[in-house]
């Protein structure tokens, strides 16, 4: 039987297929439960309006039941009809628009993460080459592993030629033209489960004033120090870029996504269409 998983296709008996089927069914299900999530927890904020709300309700219906302006059972219809009508139509007015928010801030944050990889991975490329970074690997982001290597072939060249200077400071300012577009668009639309979302990063400003103190220590012939200041600046950006796929790169996702592949490996041969 062939089954179909991330844009490859494998082949393997019957019953495995069916097994792996079932699997894949755990992602919108984990997706389903996170949603289930945030809705109770957008309830949570009108605890407060509950609060004052139903001791009010229940006092006026208690009051028109004594005077015999309606019945008893009626009393009750219209304490439902009022939880309904009111608290149960606004609140879900309310998820619907957070969601609606929550999406389009998905889709900004993935176009900035986007555009900084690719910025990123252009500025490094330059500011890297006088240090002999190979930082063609960083580019794709992929895992700390692949700043490591580029971070462990860095070495402080014995100088360094004016266009050479001149192109770093051209791609380090290009750098701080991304950092201030994070800063921007979080204050227009925040950003989901990332960390620089909820307020200034250490990663932001760390990336900006060892961009500084490497342009500092160009000035002054430090090439040691301007290595160390390189290593520093891109492992902050490397970390803003991990913090912006946080969405996309859930732990117990990626584990998932681990296993299934074992999986694939085990019991399925891959198919040459």
């Amino acid at each position: 039987m062939i089954v179909k998983y991330e844009w490859k296709t494998y082949e393997m008996t019957f019953g495995k297929a069916i097994c792996f089927q079932f699997q894949k069914l755990w992602f919108p299900s984990r997706r389903f439960l996170r949603a289930v999530k945030r809705c109770v927890m957008y309830l949570k904020d009108w605890l407060p309006v509950l609060a004052v709300f139903t001791p009010i309700a229940i006092g006026a219906l208690f009051v028109l039941w004594k005077a015999d302006l309606i019945s008893h059972s009626s009393a009750i219809v219209e304490l439902v009809l009022l939880f309904l009508g009111s608290f149960m139509l606004l609140a879900i007015r309310e998820i619907r628009e957070k969601e609606i928010k929550r999406h389009q801030s998905l889709l900004r944050q993935w176009e900035i993460c986007s555009e900084l990889r690719g910025r990123f991975g252009r500025d490094f490329e330059i500011i890297g080459s006088p240090f002999k970074a190979q930082f063609t690997k960083w580019e794709s982001m992929a895992n700390l592993n692949a700043l490591n290597e580029a971070l462990s072939t860095v070495r402080a060249p014995a100088s360094i030629t004016e266009k050479e200077i001149n192109c770093i400071k051209d791609a380090i300012d290009d750098l701080k033209h991304s950092i201030q577009l994070i800063k921007d668009e979080r204050r227009q639309i925040g950003f989901v489960d990332c960390f620089i979302a909820s307020g200034d990063s250490y990663f932001l400003s760390n990336a900006e004033s060892e961009a500084l103190e490497l342009l500092n220590n160009l000035s002054a012939r430090n090439y040691e120090k301007a290595a160390q200041s390189l290593r520093e600046m891109s492992s902050s950006c490397f970390w803003i870029l991990k913090d912006f796929r946080t969405p996309w790169k859930y732990r117990m996702d990626i584990a998932r996504r681990e296993l299934m592949e074992k999986y694939l490996m085990q019991h399925g041969v891959e198919y040459q269409i």
